[in-house]
């Protein structure tokens, strides 16, 4: 997580910012030996089981992933198909993978500019439209991925 492309400090930012949201971050890394973790702030400094990312995504209310680089790409669409609401980084790149996901918004990767608490509003208020409608995206389903590919490689396609 110590990485800049991971954007922690964004995270680390925007908990400053909104003291009254709890923020969870799990990754590997020194980052808080040299910068101060505000109180809102739980992290665990290891790698989780598949078991316990369900877990914590059972439990969160939304999945913050900003990046620098789409180094958390798959993750972050993985999240969004589980149903959870993301909110990731304003990129070409993550547009292009989440840009049709309803549950998925985006953010400018600097945090005096991110409206946080608007962002989370509008995505709670998408949440509650589509309660009773709403259906799991299947842009990432074995259909339009590893069917694709089988086809592709069987000369079906």
């Amino acid at each position: 997580m110590d990485e800049t492309k991971y954007g922690i400090d964004i995270v680390v930012k925007l908990a400053e910012a909104y003291p009254q949201y709890r923020f969870l971050i799990i990754g590997k890394g020194l980052f808080f030996d040299y910068r101060q973790k505000p109180d809102n702030i739980t992290w665990y400094g290891k790698s989780l089981t598949h078991e316990e990312i369900l877990y914590c995504l059972d439990h969160a209310k939304c999945a913050l992933m900003p990046t620098r680089q789409d180094t958390q790409g798959v993750m972050t669409c993985e999240f969004a198909t589980y149903g959870i609401p993301v909110i990731t980084s304003d990129l070409e790149v993550c547009r292009e993978m989440c840009g049709e996901l309803e549950l998925v918004e985006f953010i400018e990767n600097s945090a005096e500019k991110v409206e946080l608490e608007e962002i989370y509003t509008n995505l709670l208020v998408k949440i509650r439209d589509k309660k009773d409608k709403w259906e799991k995206p299947n842009k990432f389903c074995y259909n339009n991925t590893v069917k694709l590919e089988e086809d592709l490689i069987k000369g079906e396609k």
